[in-house]
This record gives C-alpha cells, structure tokens and sequence, in this order.
C-alpha cells in the first residue's frame, strides 16, 4: 500500500478504540440493568399504591381491586422503549455539540 487509508479505515480509525472490548463498559452496562430494574420496581409499587388507594382499598376484596391490573396493550411497551431510546439519543449528540464547541475568550 501507499501508506494511505482507504475510505472506510478512516472511517473505522475516527471512531476510536471499540468501547465494548473495554471491561468497564459491560460493568456500566450491568449496573445500568439493575438501576434500571430497581427504578422500575418503585415505579411499579408506586403506580400500585395510589390504583389500591383510588380504588377504595378497605371496602373491595383483593381480586376486585386487581381486576384491570396489568391488562394494557402490549404496544405499550415498545412505545415508551422508543421515547426513552429517542431521549437517550438526543441527550448524547447535544452532549457532543456543547463539547465541540469552542468557548468565548474572556472565560
């Protein structure tokens, strides 16, 4: 060779170092998992705690306060996934753009 990269070795070479190769990634990654978990269970709690409180939980039997529970449409899911995906993406590129840009001289 020339000495020269080829379009796509630049391409590859501007990225840096793969990020998954490094431990603390997946450490990250797991952590995120449980947090992520965690934070939902009290979601989760919370959400039942005020539907028992709503639904006068002192006059109903248990089997009448949790009929409905847990009966929304499975779409739902994919919905909230990709708002959160969505939000995750933006929050990133407008972290890299405040990075890049330079700051005014009298800071």
């Amino acid at each position: 060779m020339s000495g020269r990269l080829s379009a796509q070795q630049e391409v590859v070479e501007s990225f840096g170092p793969a990020f998954a190769r490094r431990s603390a990634y997946w450490r990250l990654l797991a952590l995120s998992i449980v947090v992520g978990l965690f934070v939902g269970l009290i979601g989760w709690l919370h959400t039942f705690i005020v539907y028992l409180i709503m639904n006068g939980w002192a006059t109903k039997s248990l089997n009448e306060q949790l009929s409905g529970f847990f009966t929304g449409e499975v779409w739902y899911i994919a919905v909230v996934a990709g708002g959160g995906l969505t939000n995750g993406i933006i929050q990133v590129r407008l972290d890299e753009e405040r990075s890049v840009r330079k700051k005014p001289s009298y800071l």
